[in-house]
């Protein structure tokens, strides 16, 4: 967050895609967890997502993907599009 933070100019926006907590492959594990296995994707409710962003960036949007690519692993629907705003 201190990079964006510091990186970002006020009104710039931000996009992001990760794996959304509870869908398919994707379940939320702690920041050790993640480190320790180094297997697994780190994955967020929509709310965490939310909390995460809400002080420095305004909420545009946070949806899932729902036009992937048939066959592939991106934009399928256990992926979290958003965008953000910084304040």
């Amino acid at each position: 967050m201190e990079l964006l933070r510091n990186s970002l100019k006020q009104g710039s926006y931000f996009g992001l895609t990760c794996f959304a907590w509870g869908e398919k492959c994707a379940d939320e594990v702690t920041d050790w967890e993640y480190y320790e296995k180094h297997r697994v994707g780190v994955a967020f409710t929509k709310e965490k997502l939310e909390q995460i962003f809400c002080k420095d960036f305004e909420i545009i949007e946070i949806k899932k993907y729902e036009e992937g690519i048939e066959g592939a692993l991106q934009g399928l629907g256990f992926m979290w599009t958003a965008l953000f705003k910084k304040k």
